[in-house]
């Protein structure tokens, strides 16, 4: 299934499902990851050790079905939030929409402040997309590497991801309590968004119905101050907390593939030494790489989500810096 098809399979649900769905998804992974580490790093080496072949051999079989489960669950965890990110995008457009009609029945004004308003408005929303922009793309090259990764093994590559995870085989509750509490105030910071450019509307309708605008140039001001401080700090929030959750759930992602790596490296010592057998090993770790390319195959949609979003951000940067110039 690809990208737009999901996509306007979540977006019928709204944001406010969405969010519900994240946290959910949170929940849940962080939860999974921290089951799937005590069992790898801590029962089955203990049976190893104490040469329970049985007991081994089931609770990897257990393992990997564990793994396969979180994987799915990161894969609908960071395809919601870059649903998420198109809310953010389409906010953005609806208060620069807005706008360019409000800076047409306010053009005759001789209120510079209510200018100055205007344009840093359309301001804030350039800078928003321009930093967000070169954020994605540090975002999209993890997405890449880990699709290279599933494919070919990149011992150097893994190698990378373990300094990552030495110190970290335990994932940490706080985790959990910090991507769902981004969530919401991502949440939050949308809907503050959506409801700047429903302001600047009710602002134009009521200028429109007035034959002197002129006199309501300072309830527009003081108005617009209002807006203005909402879009600075609700999208620059907005962005930060989308990009933390992309990333934390980036290295949960990676997380699952360097446990997964971290195995097979067992299996072939454990095998070595003669702990376990070779032909149910061998079993164990074609079973990895089939899971690890089934990975790869659900990370191509959101492979195609960045590049997407990437290119979304690119636009409303460039219709913000254009509509900034027309404001100044």
């Amino acid at each position: 299934m690809g990208f737009w098809t999901e996509y306007y399979s979540t977006l019928l649900k709204g944001l406010t499902a969405t969010s519900w769905k994240e946290r959910r998804e949170a929940k849940r992974l962080v939860r999974g990851l921290k089951r799937e580490d005590h069992e790898l790093y801590v029962k089955i080496r203990e049976e190893v050790g104490e040469h329970r072949v049985t007991a081994v051999l089931k609770d990897l079989e257990h393992f990997i079905t564990q793994v396969r489960k979180s994987a799915e669950v990161a894969e609908k965890f960071i395809f919601n939030a870059l649903t998420q990110d198109r809310q953010i995008f389409q906010a953005e457009k609806d208060i620069l929409d807005a706008l360019k009609e409000l800076s047409k029945v306010t053009a005759n004004s001789k209120n510079k402040v209510l200018k100055k308003l205007e344009h840093e408005m359309a301001l804030s929303i350039y800078q928003g997309s321009k930093d967000a922009e070169g954020e994605e793309r540090g975002e999209y090259k993890i997405v890449m590497e880990i699709l290279d990764e599933v494919h070919k093994h990149h011992k150097d590559w893994m190698e990378k991801i373990r300094t990552v995870f030495q110190d970290k085989d335990n994932q940490s509750y706080l985790a959990r309590w910090a991507i769902r509490g981004e969530i919401l105030r991502e949440t939050r910071d949308i809907k503050s968004l959506k409801g700047v450019a429903k302001n600047i509307k009710t602002l134009t309708a009521k200028i429109k119905a007035q034959k002197q605008s002129g006199k309501l140039d300072h309830w527009i001001q003081t108005s617009l101050e209002e807006d203005y401080l909402i879009v600075r700090d609700s999208l620059k929030d907005a962005f930060y907390e989308s990009y933390l959750i992309k990333k934390r759930d980036l290295l949960m992602f990676l997380k699952i593939l360097f446990n997964l790596h971290t195995l097979r490296e067992w299996l072939d010592d454990w095998v070595g030494k003669h702990n376990l057998p070779r032909a149910n090993v061998d079993n164990l770790i074609e079973e990895i790489r089939g899971l690890e390319d089934n990975i790869a195959k659900h990370i191509q949609p959101i492979a195609q989500g960045f590049r997407i979003i990437i290119n979304a951000t690119d636009k409303i940067e460039n219709l913000a810096l254009q509509e900034t110039r027309e404001l100044a």
